[in-house]
């Protein structure tokens, strides 16, 4: 398996690391400082505590999983000296993760497929961090639904995971894709990928007549996803099977998603 090497050239940049502080001191280039930031070791409050841009405490949000030192506030030039120190707790330390742009997102997806009914994913990651949860979407009743999730642990290396949407595809063009958040918290998605299957009429046929579903479940050609709301929006069923009983809610007009499609029920 080949791995990429990438190489990083800093020009009149140091760093050194104390107890309780990080110092920072390079040649102002027109970019920002970001920084990763863990949890104190306690599990208590975020790591950094304060950070000084020469000599100024900066009112950037230092409480962030991960922050941005904004440097174009204080009038810089490029060329210009800059020293910053990040004070963090002892039992804790904060990350410096560039020390300008806005840095790559450590996990890439290098390639999302479906073949039969696996959804084939590769996955890679170039930085320390190890480890990403991936959760599988559908795009289905005109919403995105999660269904699973597996976690990629790893350093500078791909792997492959592949997960079973026999249970997911419904009838017609069904829409999957991958998403995972990255170090800043922010959601991150792949490209869609998609997969077509015979439509099937009559997969459900509404034998809603006066008092039918009193005593009768609602049936399915198959066995699907289903999602029951009331008239207000609210879910108040869902499951996965060939029937279910709405009997057990008041009468009153219903909103049923099953397989690709949404139905108004009437008990």
């Amino acid at each position: 398996m080949k791995k990429a090497i990438f190489v990083f050239c800093f020009v009149c940049f140091c760093l050194f690391s104390k107890a309780g502080i990080i110092i920072l001191e390079f040649k102002y280039s027109g970019k920002n400082i970001y920084v990763q930031n863990p949890f104190a070791g306690n599990g208590v409050g975020s790591c950094t505590e304060k950070v000084l841009v020469n000599g100024k405490e900066t009112n950037d949000s230092i409480i962030a999983p991960a922050f941005e030192i904004n440097l174009g506030i204080y009038g810089f030039k490029k060329g210009d000296s800059v020293n910053v120190k990040i004070y963090h707790k002892d039992d804790c330390k904060p990350k410096i993760l560039n020390t300008g742009g806005t840095p790559k997102n450590p996990f890439q997806i290098v390639s999302a497929k479906i073949v039969s009914d696996s959804f084939f994913i590769k996955a890679c990651q170039d930085t320390e961090q190890l480890e990403n949860k991936f959760i599988l979407e559908q795009f289905r009743w005109n919403k995105w639904v999660k269904w699973d999730s597996l976690t990629f642990s790893g350093k500078n290396d791909t792997v492959e995971f592949v997960f079973n949407i026999k249970k997911y595809i419904h009838t017609g063009k069904n829409q999957f894709r991958i998403k995972w958040v990255d170090y800043t918290g922010q959601p991150r998605y792949s490209k869609g990928v998609y997969l077509e299957t015979k439509e099937e009429k009559d997969f459900f046929v509404d034998k809603g007549h006066h008092g039918y579903y009193d005593t009768n479940p609602i049936p399915f050609k198959r066995e699907t996803y289903y999602e029951l709301y009331d008239k207000f929006g609210k879910l108040v069923l869902k499951g996965y099977g060939k029937s279910f009983y709405i009997n057990q809610f008041p009468v009153d007009v219903y909103y049923l998603n099953y397989d690709n499609k949404t139905t108004e029920i009437i008990r």
